[in-house]
């Protein structure tokens, strides 16, 4: 190898080592470049869609646990005008709570979360069912059976359904943390082969 070295012209010696360390010069800006895509990718698949999602499921969850309160109160109030001075509350949050469900409802890629997502929005068509029915119990004045359905099915179901929200909502965070973690570990490799390359074009 000294030999052959030897042989070569100091000119020519020193163009093949700048070629060879304009050529890692190279490698390095490419691999850079790819690795920052990467990072830019995973992070906008992170906001456009777990943490989009997780968003919209905590204001729906938020809708939810006020709608509860609000039904509980109608119901447990001996004042029967108190369901018309919350109807257009009510008809407020459920036209909001709607929205979210299409928003969310275009974000489930995965089977499990489309399986969730069915059963939320089972869950959901009974729990208006029941606190329009209680709602309309108390108009007439009936507080008897309002009370009734709100112990017996309105507060078991709102239950049942704040669950599945709750499911969801872990759901969105694992995949959040996991994506986090990939991007982590793309930084970590990234970081220890820029290094590999730039220790190797000193040495070169």
């Amino acid at each position: 190898r000294m030999k052959f070295l030897s042989q070569i012209s100091v000119a020519k010696r020193l163009a093949l080592g700048f070629a060879l360390v304009l050529l890692l010069s190279v490698i390095v800006i490419a691999l850079s470049i790819a690795r920052l895509n990467a990072l830019a990718d995973a992070t906008e698949e992170m906001v456009q869609n777990p943490i989009k999602t997780e968003r919209f499921v905590s204001d729906w969850s938020r809708n939810l646990h006020t709608g509860v309160t609000r039904t509980a109160a109608v119901a447990r109030s001996a004042d029967p005008s108190l369901a018309e001075f919350f109807a257009e509350d009510s008809k407020a949050s459920s036209k909001s709570s709607g929205e979210l469900q299409k928003a969310v409802e275009a974000l489930m890629y995965s089977e499990t979360e489309k399986r969730v997502f069915q059963e939320i929005g089972a869950l959901r068509s009974v729990y208006l069912r029941n606190r329009d029915t209680i709602f309309a119990l108390k108009k007439q004045g009936n507080v008897d059976e309002a009370n009734a359905l709100l112990e017996k099915q309105f507060l078991p179901d709102a239950k049942l359904y704040a669950a599945k929200m709750d499911e969801l909502l872990r759901n969105q965070r694992e995949q959040v943390d996991k994506l986090g973690q990939a991007i982590q570990e793309n930084r970590r490799t990234s970081r220890r082969l820029l290094v590999v390359l730039g220790v190797l074009s000193v040495a070169v």
